[in-house]
């Protein structure tokens, strides 16, 4: 039980970006249209015009998608890029889609399409059928690509060299404070990481051998400009990391983790996005 309870704690790969969510609707609804129109479950054959209907489900399919996941991202802010998005949140965002596609289907075959009565227990039994029977191969899918993205990204961090630079010189920058003529003094080969925190950057850094942090008014965006040229480097959407302070390189199935020399406990992750940046 406790293998498959850290298996489902897993993080599992998934995209927050307008292009993935658009592509996963487009991919959801035409699985759904090739499997009405080749195999005619649900007695679909018997339409007089099987193409359209079928074509209807997925686009119907395709557009439940489409608001359901851009609701996740944008209206809920739910990261899914995190590593707090988790295999078994996955399974249950899906299995909460499956809802609202059974929905939004029996909805238009029933009241559009045949002009019949809207029946709640109809409806009730329908979504417990496609839960049960939905769940497995949801289960399949996702544990395959959770496994193959893991392999994948352990694979890429063992082939990858870390290397400590000469920091015995670094001149002192002074990073700036929005809202304010004030700046704040650090030597970029002191920093370990920078993190973003809504409109807040947390840096994180070592002083007379003490693991410190200082949290600054500005984006991480205008922070990363300000220290370009330097040993610091974007590595996620939240984060900047020294490239110079790492010491050891994981993966997990979102991409690549950084543990840190003077900070062994925290753990810096890397997006599939950044990983090119560390295979150079």
């Amino acid at each position: 039980m406790q293998q498959i309870k850290e298996f489902l704690l897993q993080p599992y790969p998934d995209r927050d970006d307008f292009k993935s969510i658009a592509l996963s609707a487009f991919y959801t609804s035409a699985l759904i249209f090739f499997i009405l129109f080749a195999f005619r479950p649900f007695d679909i054959g018997r339409a007089s015009n099987v193409f359209l209907l079928a074509l209807q489900f997925g686009m119907i399919t395709g557009a439940v998608t489409l608001i359901y996941e851009l609701t996740l991202v944008h209206i809920l802010n739910i990261s899914r890029e995190e590593p707090s998005w988790t295999f078994i949140k996955w399974i249950m965002s899906i299995m909460i889609l499956m809802v609202f596609i059974a929905i939004a289907n029996y909805v238009f075959m029933t009241v559009l399409v045949l002009h019949q009565p809207f029946y709640w227990s109809v409806l009730l039994i329908m979504l417990r059928g496609t839960l049960l029977i939905g769940v497995f191969p949801v289960v399949i899918f996702g544990s395959f690509k959770m496994i193959r993205k893991l392999k994948q990204n352990l694979g890429i961090a063992a082939s990858i060299q870390t290397s400590s630079a000469d920091t015995s010189y670094s001149p002192s920058m002074h990073l700036p404070i929005q809202k304010s003529n004030a700046t704040w003094t650090v030597k970029p080969s002191d920093i370990l990481y920078i993190e973003s925190q809504q409109n807040y950057v947390i840096i994180t850094y070592t002083s007379d051998g003490e693991v410190k942090r200082e949290m600054l008014r500005n984006t991480l965006s205008n922070i990363a400009e300000a220290l370009s040229g330097t040993s610091i480097i974007r590595c996620h959407r939240s984060y900047l990391v020294n490239q110079n302070r790492i010491d050891k390189i994981s993966g997990n199935a979102q991409g690549l983790k950084l543990f840190l020399t003077d900070s062994s406990d925290t753990v810096v992750p890397v997006s599939r996005k950044y990983i090119p940046v560390f295979k150079r």
